[in-house]
């Protein structure tokens, strides 16, 4: 089963997503795997370091409260978001398997489902 790159950042508070962002775009600047520039449609990664960067200028207006610094940083952090899963859709592609390459993404990996046996009581002869 090939590993996946996770994408669900929907889960993270807003303190978290900055930082997932930011460590992202910080584990593809020079990243071997994935030379720049990135093929056309996938956004570049200048353009989503841009994104992140006013993300956390919308971060610090929004942490007084104000409704209308919240709504303007939901929008970019939806637009964030975006950007992000479509990055992570041609890093997948791109790394063709190489789970060393998806590794060095800083995106979280998927793992595989453990399975356990299942307990069995054991069976007692005196009974």
């Amino acid at each position: 089963m090939n590993k996946h790159l996770i994408v669900s950042f929907q889960s993270l508070n807003q303190a978290d997503l900055l930082a997932k962002a930011t460590h992202i775009v910080s584990s593809l600047r020079n990243n071997p795997y994935y030379p720049l520039p990135w093929p056309s449609p996938v956004p570049q990664l200048d353009a989503v370091e841009a994104l992140v960067n006013d993300y956390g200028k919308a971060y610090e207006a929004a942490l007084y409260g104000d409704r209308l610094k919240i709504a303007e940083r939901k929008a970019v952090s939806e637009h964030l978001i975006e950007q992000l899963k479509k990055v992570a859709r041609y890093l997948e592609v791109a790394a063709d398997g190489n789970e060393a390459a998806l590794i060095s993404t800083g995106y979280d990996l998927s793992h595989e489902p453990v399975r356990t046996k299942a307990k069995t009581e054991p069976t007692n002869p005196s009974t």
